[in-house]
């Protein structure tokens, strides 16, 4: 087996308390239960040409309703979802952490 670099940089959205307090109160409105302590239940997304902090930054400005969009969807349908998806929020519900070292293996 030969593991290879890739040319990806991993983005994981790690949820934060404010997501975690929606989705609690969202829960008990739809009448569902989710096991959202799950160590390590990430929303994890690669994507190229995506390398230093400014980079990211852009990407993620550029990019936020998609990740923010498919986070949610995720866990409960649109009509369950804050009325506005902004960067904002998006930045208080979620921590990105930035991997770039990334390799494939097999």
């Amino acid at each position: 087996m030969k593991i290879q670099p890739k040319e990806f940089t991993a983005l994981v959205l790690k949820r934060k308390e404010p997501f975690v307090d929606w989705l609690k109160e969202t829960d008990s409105k739809a009448g569902s239960e989710n096991d959202y302590d799950f160590p390590g239940d990430c929303g994890t997304y690669l994507v190229k040409d995506v390398t230093t902090a400014t980079e990211v930054e852009n990407f993620l400005r550029n990019q936020f309703k998609e990740l923010f969009e498919n986070e949610l969807a995720e866990w409960h349908e649109p009509d369950f979802w804050p009325e506005e998806l902004t960067y904002d929020l998006f930045c208080r519900w979620f921590e990105v952490e930035v991997h770039r070292q990334v390799y494939g293996v097999g």
